[in-house]
């Protein structure tokens, strides 16, 4: 197996958990991550600590389904951009549509 087929295990991995979490209220066992995957118990458990490394998993050592998927920070995932009041927005250039913002005060009108 190379890297790239590892790397989308995990990947299929992380994405069990959160649909076995979702549909069950708890974490899967390694075993039943190793069934899903079609892999032992030894490459579960690999596949699972390559995701604590990456940082998007956790569990408590020897608690049964304390498995978690950790959030991750938005802001860690984005490169700031760094921008001037009333320049273009990279995907919004030439978009002219204006939104009206109500005037404190003004009255309702019924649509």
């Amino acid at each position: 197996m190379n890297a790239t087929d590892a790397s989308e295990r995990t990947e299929q991995v992380l994405v069990f958990i959160e649909a076995y979490m979702r549909d069950h209220g708890y974490a899967p066992s390694r075993r039943e991550v190793a069934k899903a995957m079609g892999v032992s118990v030894c490459t579960a458990q690999r596949d699972l600590a390559s995701l604590r490394e990456d940082g998007l998993v956790d569990w408590t050592e020897g608690v049964n389904r304390s498995l978690v998927l950790v959030e991750q920070d938005l802001n860690a995932r984005w490169q700031p951009v760094a921008m001037t009041a009333g320049t273009a927005v990279d995907g919004l250039a030439g978009v002219s549509e204006d939104v009206g913002v109500p005037t404190p005060g003004a009255a309702r009108t019924a649509g």
